[in-house]
């Protein structure tokens, strides 16, 4: 059996790079022990499956000029994220230099940034467990369960395709004014009782208690959804009891 399990990754300044990669990036700090003199071992990882990068100083001046030029220039680390464009928003906030708008290719979005010494990354969407359309859904009906409106229709595509029953409704606006019409008030109490997930497509039961004048109504229902560039883009619901196939 063969392991990789750290890659050494020169910085100018110890407590300046965890700083940067724990705040910024977003990874965590494994290990910071001191070697004697200035020298420390500081590991640093973006998961726990993930490999480490060991954080280190130039020992010489030949090493200090490959600073920040790792892989000669080219990307060098491939960084995957469940939930890609939220954390590339939050990259964003924070100031990484993206070197162009996030693009999608058959494995998935991708984008490419430096970090603050100038070595170049690709920021990928992992598909493998389709985590990021998950997260987008559970936020979806937990901001529903909530009673949080502006949580729930923030996951929601400005041109969302929603259809329930006959009906189909297209575009956030005319989806505000379905929920404003009444369903607020009935205080939905959501549990999803299950979620399958294929990519950017999943499928969801839900059990839902709307208290209407007076009355608890109880109903198990399903829903197709699909999702693309971190947003839901269609809904489609159907209803105990309903004729639908």
């Amino acid at each position: 059996m063969l392991r990789l399990p750290h890659t050494t990754f020169l910085v100018d300044d110890y407590d300046d790079a965890i700083d940067y990669f724990t705040n910024t990036l977003e990874f965590s700090l494994v290990e910071d022990t001191s070697l004697g003199g200035a020298k420390r071992w500081v590991l640093v990882e973006s998961g726990p499956e993930a490999g480490r990068l060991l954080l280190a100083l130039p020992g010489n001046e030949e090493q200090a000029a490959h600073l920040g030029k790792a892989a000669g220039g080219r990307v060098a680390y491939f960084l995957y994220t469940d939930d890609f464009h939220a954390y590339h928003q939050r990259l964003s906030d924070r100031g990484v230099q993206f070197e162009e708008s996030p693009r999608h290719e058959v494995y998935g979005w991708v984008c490419v940034f430096k970090d603050k010494y100038g070595n170049r990354w690709d920021l990928i969407e992992d598909l493998e467990n389709h985590s990021g359309t998950r997260a987008v859904i559970s936020r979806h009906f937990e901001a529903l369960a909530r009673h949080d409106a502006e949580g729930f229709f923030a996951t929601l595509s400005p041109d969302v395709l929603w259809s329930t029953g006959t009906d189909v409704i297209s575009g956030i606006s005319e989806v505000r004014d379905l929920f404003d019409a009444g369903f607020w008030s009935w205080k939905p109490d959501i549990t999803i009782t299950s979620l399958v997930v294929d990519g950017r497509l999943a499928m969801a039961e839900v059990h839902e208690i709307l208290y209407v004048a007076g009355q608890a109504l109880e109903f198990d229902v399903a829903i197709a959804l699909s999702v693309d560039g971190g947003f839901i883009t269609s809904v489609k619901t159907y209803r105990e009891g309903s004729n639908e196939a």
